[in-house]
């Protein structure tokens, strides 16, 4: 909820914590943002900076079912599949503290390390150095790390994340962000000529890893098909907050799918009451 920007505060978070910065906030997406509860299935540590067991037990009891926010290099060749922590987890810990308990039916999601031009590893494709500035260098960079899975001498087509911030893509030429984005393209392009490749979200794609449906029955199958949505924001509200309605000294304004709240809605009073 709060986005800290100090990598010590999720590191050190308790479980109450974490309780009111992640299953509060899925209430209040609930509320305000007008996102069914049922459909927000899991979470990225801030920063990548997880919170070891008390972080896994809010996320199991909260009714979490996926936890990605480990990467891997020492597991990113042959890739490591998502698993569920029925058992201690034997996945490298690049940042502590890790979970060394064990969460029966919690999946962990393995970010597969990308390489970057210098050869080293990034779990997010814009910590990648050097950074692409052409379509061609953001191409093949994708490229050559889509096949470490799905076509190299190791490839044991695990799935492939592409994680990364809108920034990376949305900007001006000068940023170099254009001509990302076209090779962003240039590469999903690439990737719908493949009759054995699916573009998906982490949800999805564990539904497929619970119960594998040979390719040839996925068309028939509901696996990978996105329903019609209903508009659930067809009014807008756009929220002032003067300092006194808020925890800042300064004011702040929202848009939401449903009325303002009397105050700013925040950690330990996720819906804004007064």
């Amino acid at each position: 909820m709060t986005h800290n920007p100090l990598t010590a505060y999720w590191a050190s978070l308790n479980a109450t914590m974490w309780q009111k910065e992640v299953v509060d906030q899925r209430e209040q997406l609930s509320n305000f943002a007008r996102v069914p509860p049922t459909a927000i299935q899991g979470l990225r540590a801030p920063f990548l900076q997880i919170g070891g067991d008390p972080m896994y037990n809010v996320l199991k009891q909260g009714g979490f079912k996926w936890e990605c926010s480990r990467p891997t290099l020492n597991f990113r060749k042959p890739g490591l599949w998502p698993y569920t922590n029925d058992y201690i987890s034997h996945q490298d810990c690049q940042i502590q503290p890790c979970p060394v308990g064990e969460y029966k039916g919690f999946w962990t999601v393995p970010m597969l390390d990308m390489i970057g031009d210098n050869n080293a590893g990034c779990a997010m494709v814009d910590t990648c150095t050097p950074v692409p500035e052409t379509s061609d260098a953001t191409y093949n960079l994708l490229l050559r790390n889509f096949n470490d899975q799905y076509a190299g001498a190791e490839a044991n087509r695990a799935p492939f994340g592409i994680y990364t911030h809108a920034a990376w893509l949305n900007g001006t030429d000068d940023e170099g962000t254009v001509a990302r984005k076209e090779g962003y393209i240039r590469f999903l392009d690439y990737l719908g000529t493949k009759n054995d490749v699916y573009i998906v979200g982490i949800s999805q794609a564990l539904e497929w890893v619970k119960n594998p449906t040979p390719l040839d029955q996925i068309p028939s199958s509901n696996l990978f098909k996105n329903p019609t949505r209903p508009n659930n924001c067809p009014t807008i509200y756009n929220c002032r907050y003067a300092p006194e309605q808020t925890p800042f000294p300064t004011e702040r304004y929202m848009s939401l799918c449903a009325p303002c709240p009397p105050m700013y809605p925040w950690i330990g009073n996720p819906l804004g009451r007064p």
